[in-house]
């Protein structure tokens, strides 16, 4: 409808995942390629990395080693991965 796509979830106050600080999660129902892993940075995880900051993708089928390498600022993973709430 000519709205920009969002991630499914965005956080009011960023977690902290792998000593990372993470304000979006987005999820996919499917194993990340890297083909299908480079679209959605290009068509969607990067433009939410450009308006929200640093964020997750999680693909639930699993994804291949070092796919997290074609854009270190989107991290990813298979499962909510367990994280801290950053003190001030």
């Amino acid at each position: 409808m000519g709205q920009d796509v969002t991630p499914d979830f965005r956080l009011t106050v960023p977690i902290s995942v792998n000593n990372k600080p993470v304000c979006w999660i987005d999820s996919k129902a499917l194993f990340g390629d890297s083909k299908s892993h480079k679209s959605y940075l290009d068509t969607q995880l990067l433009s939410y990395w450009n308006r929200f900051g640093p964020g997750l993708v999680i693909y639930w089928a699993g994804f291949e080693e070092n796919i997290e390498r074609l854009a270190p600022e989107v991290q990813v993973a298979n499962c909510l991965p367990n994280f801290e709430h950053p003190m001030p």
